[in-house]
């Protein structure tokens, strides 16, 4: 039974003060906000089999609830399912508790037991996750009053609201993966009847390894899971969900060899599934195109045929399931190793998927020494697969609100900007641009951020203990461009174009300033002209010759932010 008493949440010290308080004053643009749902136990905005599996780890004692099934109310006044005018503050005013909502006590009868999970599973089962059952409301009133038997106190508060993240420059090219919203990734685990896996995950515990919530006490941690880490990189403005599938393919595996498109063997998969499987449910942005599909196969099938990658489909070219085109697929044999091992697994298709939402490769092809960028500045999950997103990577994907991207407007003469530390919700970029920025940022520019071993770079140094690692402002340069070959968009200077990169000699869609096998980030005091390797613009033949003409300096670094300082020669 779900109560529709309103509460105010407050500590005891102030709930006694307020009960002398014979008048409550409202402002005119107080209202009520849906801000959470009971039984999101893991925060990703849906309610689901995930959050049933954490209150029956719960239950059993197991595994205790992390702090995303509380939601912290603070000092204002909440209700669930407000039955009553949802523009008025009426009902009883009544004002206890300690300042957090509980969602995972889904009667809200202050205890959470088995009667929650009997709610909880009746939700999942009759999908009515995205009803309004549940909801919680919270009153938002710019001024907060606060009183005593003798004194009363009014505070206001103006707060800047956060502007929305910007369209992906990527959203219109080459990926079908939606970088932005709620997309569900579809994943088919399949052997062969003389290739198995080694451990054999269910497809429950392959949706918890893919789509779990936050664990930071994982030892997979940042890789603890595909939703976890994505939800950091972006911010928030990636939720990936998803289901996964059992399957044993119907001939032996070298039948299906031999194709680098594996269009055998990814037809068989969708066609045989499709009484199973309701293609339509994988379609985030409505265009009738599966989104993305990952195929992964045991990682004893051969390396050759078999090594991840990524690409669209090249199957039955007239292919419709439930109506529903295929998108990207995902192939390869980054198996999950044990229930406590699959750091490959997840890092490796997080790299892939980045294809999928239309990021090319960052490292180069065809050369010895492949890795695109090198030392302490040289990360990006499109190099090495084991880092978070860099700077451009996160602008390409719209993983930017548009006030956190700073621009160096050579008119103003010198600037000094503040950047915030890239592993966090507020981190930030700046863009110097070479002429006119692209009003897509798909041009040539340089683009800084401070990047910190925090968060999704949280496993560098275990991973990279031969290369130089730390925290400190990076220096990259881009070039963006976009082509139609009128089958596709893509990025002229992607790697593996070799006619427009010239085999890489030339223009690059990415370059890291001063890079090398060294400690290459700039720290307070660091200053960067022309004199300084790779800082130059490319000419018309694709040399880095011009001068930029201008200076950057790194100023102090306070708290989790540094200053930098962009002045003309």
């Amino acid at each position: 039974m779900k109560k529709t008493t309103l509460f105010s949440v407050l500590t005891s010290a102030a709930a006694a003060a307020v009960m002398a308080v014979s008048a409550f004053s409202l402002s005119a643009g107080a209202a009520w906000k849906k801000v959470d749902r009971l039984g999101d136990l893991n925060s990703d905005g849906v309610v689901s089999v995930s959050d049933l599996v954490m209150l029956a780890k719960h239950l059993h004692g197991t595994q205790k609830l992390s702090s995303n099934s509380l939601y912290n109310i603070g000092n204002s006044y909440y209700d669930i399912d407000r039955k009553d005018d949802i523009n008025s503050l009426s009902g009883s005013l009544s004002r206890s508790g300690n300042g957090k909502i509980q969602k995972a006590d889904i009667n809200q009868d202050g205890t959470i037991d088995v009667f929650d999970m009997v709610e909880l599973r009746k939700s999942v089962i009759s999908g009515s996750a995205g009803a309004v059952s549940g909801v919680v409301y919270r009153w938002y009133d710019e001024t907060t009053t606060t009183a005593t038997t003798t004194v009363t106190t009014t505070t206001t508060t103006t707060t800047q609201p956060k502007q929305e993240f910007i369209t992906p420059p990527v959203k219109d090219m080459y990926g079908s993966l939606p970088s932005q919203g709620e997309p569900n990734l579809l994943i088919f685990y399949v052997d062969f009847p003389d290739c198995k896996f080694s451990y054999e995950p269910t497809a429950e515990r392959i949706e918890e390894i893919s789509f779990g919530a936050e664990n930071k006490n994982s030892k997979m941690y940042p890789f603890e899971s595909f939703t976890a880490f994505y939800s950091r990189a972006s911010k928030g403005a990636l939720k990936l969900g998803g289901k996964a599938y059992r399957y044993t393919a119907k001939e032996s595996i070298v039948n299906y060899q031999g194709d680098v498109y594996k269009s055998k063997f990814t037809t068989e998969v969708i066609k045989n599934m499709n009484s199973a499987v309701d293609y339509s449910k994988f379609d985030a942005n409505g265009d009738k195109v599966v989104d993305a599909i990952l195929f992964c196969v045991p990682s004893g099938s051969d390396e050759n045929d078999w090594w991840p990658c990524a690409g669209e489909y090249y199957g039955d070219a007239w292919l419709k399931v439930d109506g529903m085109s295929i998108g990207h697929v995902i192939t390869g044999n980054a198996a999950i190793v044990s229930d406590s091992d699959y750091t490959n697994f997840t890092s490796t298709y997080l790299h892939e998927m980045g294809h999928c939402m239309g990021l090319p490769d960052y490292y180069l092809y065809n050369v010895d020494d492949y890795e695109g960028m090198h030392g302490s500045a040289g990360y990006d999950l499109m190099d090495e697969a084991y880092s978070d997103f860099s700077s451009v990577s996160k602008l390409m994907l719209g993983w930017y609100r548009k006030d956190q991207i700073q621009v160096y407007d050579r008119s103003k003469g010198t600037q000094t900007f503040t950047l915030t530390n890239g592993q966090n919700d507020e981190g930030n970029c700046l863009i110097i641009p070479y002429g006119d920025l692209d009003g897509n940022y798909k041009s040539e520019y340089f683009i800084l951020e401070y990047t910190t071993l925090d968060g999704d770079n949280s496993q560098l140094k275990k991973h990279f203990w031969w290369r130089p690692t730390g925290s400190g402002v990076r220096l990259l340069h881009v070039n963006t461009t976009e082509a139609d070959d009128g089958w596709r968009k893509y990025f002229l200077y992607e790697s593996g174009n070799d006619d427009a990169t010239n085999k890489n000699e030339g223009i690059r869609y990415i370059r890291l300033v001063n890079d090398g096998d060294k400690d290459n980030l700039l720290r307070t005091g660091s200053v960067v002209d022309n004199s300084v390797s790779g800082f130059a613009w490319y000419d018309s033949s694709g040399g880095q010759t011009i001068d930029p003409g201008i200076t950057i300096i790194v100023g102090e670094k306070v708290g989790d932010t540094y200053t930098v300082t962009v002045s003309p020669k």
